[in-house]
Parts: C-alpha cells; sequence; structure tokens
C-alpha cells in the first residue's frame, strides 16, 4: 500500500504542473487508483489534506480519501473524455434491448423503446436556448467537457431503483433530479400512472390579484418534490427543464461540481429559465413575458405578508430560507436572481464566475458568501433590498392594468 503523504505529493503535482490544452482546457494523466474492492479511473481535479476528487472519462465524480487508497499509478500522460458515440456504445450495453439509446448535440438519452429520439431533440433544445440567453446576458458560458446523459425510466419503480444507488430516495411526487457526482439526469417517463403520483400535491397558492385565478397554482416544481397540477406530461416537461438546466450550468461553468454553492444561486438560476417567456427567446422581448408566474405569484404573497424585514442578508448568507420554507426559498431565489439579471446583468455575471471559481473544497460560510455578493452588488444591502422590491411591485402594477 502507497503511502498517504506520497500520493498527496504525486496529486498536488499533477494539479499544480498540467498545462493548457486546445480551447484552453488544462492536460492532465489518466490515474488508477483502487480503494478497497473498487478501481477508478480518472483525472485528479481537487485535493485537500484529506481526499482528492477524481473525475472519470465520462464525467463522474468521486471523493477519494488518501489514506484508504491501496494503489495509485499513472496509466497515460493525457487524460481524454470519451465521445458521444462511446457514451452511447456504454449505455446500450448497460441497459439492453429493453430501451433505447440516441445521441442529438451535447446529449445522450437512453429512455423506453421508441421515446429516446425525442427526448434527445427536446433536451438539446433545452441546451441551445439556454447557451443562447445567458451568453448574450455575459455569463462566461463554457462548452461542456463531457456529453450530457440524461436516463428515462418507464415506470416509477425502475427509477426508483436507480435513484437508490444514487443514495437519492424516490420519494412520493419526485419525478426526476439532476446528481452532479454522477453528472447524469434521471427522469420516468410516468404516462398514465401519474396521476396516482401526484395525488396529494396540489399546492394551491393564497390570493393574489396579479393574475387570473386560475393561473395561480405552484406547479412543477423539481429540486426535491415535483407538484403538478396539470397534466403528466406537462409535470414531467417541466422536470425535463428544471433539471436539464441544472445539468446544463453545471456542466458550462456558471457552477462548480465540487464544494459548497449558494442554494439561491442554483435553484434561482434554474427556475428563471423555467419562463417559457425565457427560452422563447425572440418571441417574448418584454420583461412581464419573461417571469415565472408560479414563482412570481408566491414571492408576492410571501413578500406582502410574511417576508422578515433584513431578509436579503439572511437570503444570501446562508440556506435556511429553503429549510424553513422549501416554496418560499424557491420563489425567494427566482425573484432575487431575476432582479440582478434583468437590472444588474453585468455584475450578476461576474458574481457568478467568482462563486463557480473559488476554492471548491473550503467551507462556504456566511462571511464569504456576503462578501462575495456585496463585493458585486454593493454593501448598502438594504438600499438594494428596497429597489429589489420596488422592482417587483411595480412589474405586479404592470401585469394588473393588461
Amino acid at each position: 500500500m502507497h503511502h498517504p503523504l506520497w500520493i498527496m505529493s504525486l496529486v498536488f503535482a499533477l494539479l499544480t504542473t498540467a498545462v493548457p490544452a486546445q480551447g484552453g482546457q488544462k492536460t492532465q494523466s489518466l490515474l488508477r487508483v483502487k480503494v478497497g474492492k473498487n478501481t477508478y479511473e480518472g483525472k485528479a481535479v481537487a485535493s485537500d489534506k484529506r481526499q482528492f476528487w477524481l473525475m472519470s472519462t465520462d464525467g463522474e465524480l468521486n471523493a477519494l480519501s488518501f489514506g484508504e487508497v491501496g494503489s495509485f499509478k499513472k496509466i497515460s500522460p493525457r487524460f481524454k473524455s470519451d465521445s458521444l458515440v462511446q457514451v452511447r456504445d456504454d449505455l446500450k450495453r448497460r441497459y439492453g434491448r429493453k430501451y433505447e439509446v440516441a445521441a442529438n448535440g451535447h446529449y445522450v438519452v437512453c429512455g423506453p423503446r421508441g421515446r429516446a429520439r425525442e427526448y434527445a431533440k427536446l433536451f438539446e433544445g433545452i441546451y441551445n436556448r439556454f447557451y443562447s440567453y445567458f451568453r448574450v446576458r455575459r455569463l462566461k458560458v463554457t462548452q461542456p467537457e463531457f456529453p450530457l446523459v440524461a436516463l428515462v425510466f418507464p415506470d416509477h419503480a425502475s427509477f426508483a431503483r436507480y435513484a437508490a444507488g444514487d443514495g437519492v430516495r424516490a420519494v412520493r411526487g419526485l419525478m426526476g433530479y439532476y446528481h452532479h457526482h454522477t453528472n447524469r439526469v434521471a427522469l420516468f417517463d410516468p404516462g398514465d400512472s401519474v396521476a396516482a403520483i401526484d395525488a396529494g400535491y396540489d399546492y394551491q397558492l393564497p390570493a393574489w390579484t396579479g393574475f387570473p385565478r386560475e393561473q395561480q397554482s405552484f406547479s412543477g416544481f423539481t429540486g426535491a418534490i415535483s407538484a403538478s397540477t396539470g397534466s403528466s406530461e406537462s409535470g414531467l416537461r417541466d422536470t425535463m427543464i428544471h433539471e436539464a438546466t441544472h445539468q446544463i450550468a453545471f456542466n458550462t461553468g456558471l457552477h462548480s461540481r465540487i464544494g459548497e454553492n449558494p442554494k439561491w444561486i442554483v435553484e434561482g438560476l434554474a427556475t428563471v429559465y423555467e419562463a417559457p417567456g425565457i427560452r422563447d427567446g425572440g418571441s417574448h422581448t418584454k420583461t412581464a413575458d419573461q417571469i415565472n408566474r408560479d414563482r412570481f405569484v408566491w414571492f408576492m404573497n410571501y413578500a406582502q405578508t410574511r417576508r422578515p424585514k433584513g431578509a436579503l442578508r439572511n437570503f444570501v448568507a446562508g440556506d435556511n430560507a429553503f429549510n424553513a420554507s422549501l416554496l418560499d426559498g424557491y420563489s425567494h431565489a427566482w425573484a432575487l436572481s431575476f432582479y440582478l439579471i434583468q437590472t444588474r446583468s453585468s455584475a450578476y455575471a461576474r458574481f457568478l464566475n467568482a462563486v463557480a471559481h473559488r476554492d471548491p473544497l473550503k467551507p462556504y460560510g456566511a462571511a464569504e458568501r456576503l462578501k462575495d455578493f456585496e463585493g458585486a452588488f454593493g454593501k448598502n444591502l438594504a438600499v438594494l433590498d428596497a429597489q429589489f422590491l420596488r422592482y417587483m411591485k411595480k412589474l405586479a402594477a404592470s401585469l394588473e392594468q393588461r
């Protein structure tokens, strides 16, 4: 067994001596590491005194403890990510004839027979519109290093078995998720059975006059639980959009796949992109057409009835708001992200870039989060909060007049 200190020194050397290759990415060696009965292959992408992160050729991340490494070997001087064809063929071998595998652009989708091509086209469409929208708004969006994989299971039982392998409990109402370690989206195609799964998840919003009553329902909530008041098709579509947005953001440099990411940033970006007016691009140029109506209605009620004074400071400093009330947290994340993108797009782009490229293995506590936020948007958070709320009220007033 190799001594942990020797392995630490080698990993550090590999991380610091990697040289830029074509496209600006650093070239690293391909390593083979044995931990107990398991063998891992990949490149070292981060390390501290206790562990190092190994990224495999298909994009999966594993955190390995130095003290548990049995053997460590460099097997190639150059790490090369798997091609779309390699990923497609691997999925075909793994899932067999019961499933169909199709590739389109950046995506490889494994799904029910006769449906995979359709799903691949939908996912690639989400990617293309996402990339264009955020690139225009000066966010530093890069090309994914690995093919993006989505698994669409034909029923909840097979989805639940797969999720268990990821350490995800497929609770009632969960329609899909993105896992930033496996780097894959997993969903299930509910078909006619979704009615039984969605039953009891009809979140009715308190009355607010900004929209007609039939629009005042919180549909398609996916971060953990999917709550849909509409058809099974709309619930699956909303889940696809939300989780694919997470996957794309984590693979185009907007978020780091290692370490802490403030939940309001991650969920805020995803909920901004849920809005049809955002995804439709040129056909919806007015601000009012680009809002996420479900989140907007919920946030306005929250702001008017129970949002505490000084909420902005606490919200950006930690994730407790999501623990206190999940729907309040998601709606607050959407509203703040939408406001910053619409009114301070350059500062928002710099802020996202700074958070994504901080040392991912260092703790990201309240003081550090506040410092980064204030560095981008100013230290007077009371004034910023007042401007934020005034903007949302004006938007509400303009919608009432339409």
